[in-house]
């Protein structure tokens, strides 16, 4: 039976109900990769850091607002004609080519704190956006799983203990109480009852593609009318179910709202 481990990073400002105007969306997402095909993608990675004009990263971690912003180890990409030329590379060249699919949870938190405020969405959400982001992301993986008869595990970039205690609270509940469209024996059939919690410096090429796929979409879904290079990778990365029209079968949830559905529309598979 295949075996999948779903890398997950977050962009955003996760601290509710503060709210940064420099930051209206939070995100919590990454990739699912086969296990066995974890070798591959280190290998294109690696091909890609060799590349003679991208010899300087040297082993730097991919950050994507790094990376966008020309800070750091990536002041050379301040220049923008050079900034597009790495991002082809990296997104249309490189990931574009590596196996895998995504998922994204985006909360538009204008939106949200205005509809709901501090109140709970319903019984079944989470209060916190930031769990509620998670949650959908986990939702989905689950579909995932059960549509290609597989089993899974977890890995989230390590925050703080407090963070992670937070986050693997609200997996426990899924576990015990199920969710809005899944049954608890759903989560426990493809999933252990725990995440793992690694932190970035361990340098696993899951968080680093994990973070190449939140933060893009992130952003597109801030400012829907930007052109991204990276996004029209991305996009035909995230995951499509065998019913995209039911609820939980598409791999990007943008919520409140159905900007998720609107950003896939028209993409390929």
């Amino acid at each position: 039976m295949p075996s999948y481990t779903l890398y997950l990073d977050e962009s955003g400002q996760v601290d509710y109900p503060k709210f940064n105007a420099q930051q209206p969306i939070l995100g919590v997402g990454g990739i699912a990769l086969m296990d066995e095909d974890k070798e591959t993608v280190e290998q294109a990675i690696g091909r890609f850091r060799t590349k003679d004009d991208w010899k300087w990263l040297g082993d730097s971690t991919l950050r994507y607002s790094d990376i966008v912003s020309g800070k750091v180890q990536f002041n050379r990409l301040k220049d923008r004609t050079r900034l597009r030329t790495f991002l082809s590379q990296l997104y249309i060249e490189t990931l574009s080519q590596i196996d895998f699919k995504s998922f994204v949870g985006c909360i538009d938190k204008p939106r949200y704190l205005r509809e709901y405020g501090t109140r709970p969405i319903d019984r079944f959400l989470p209060q916190d956006p930031h769990l509620v982001a998670f949650s959908f992301v986990i939702e989905r993986f689950v579909t995932f799983l059960e549509q290609n008869s597989s089993t899974g595990k977890v890995i989230y970039e390590h925050r703080d203990p407090w963070r992670n205690a937070y986050l693997q609270w609200e997996y426990v509940k899924m576990h015990v109480s199920g969710t809005q469209y899944l049954r608890r024996s759903q989560f426990n059939r493809v999933l252990p009852s725990w995440v793992e919690f690694v932190p970035k410096a361990r340098r696993l090429v899951g968080l680093e593609l994990a973070d190449l796929i939140v933060g893009p979409t992130n952003r597109k879904v801030a400012a829907p009318e930007t052109e991204m290079i990276e996004w029209d990778a991305v996009k035909k990365t995230l995951w499509r179910g065998s019913n995209p029209s039911a609820p939980g079968q598409m791999g990007l949830k943008v919520f409140p709202g159905n900007l998720g559905k609107e950003l896939l529309a028209g993409s390929d598979e």
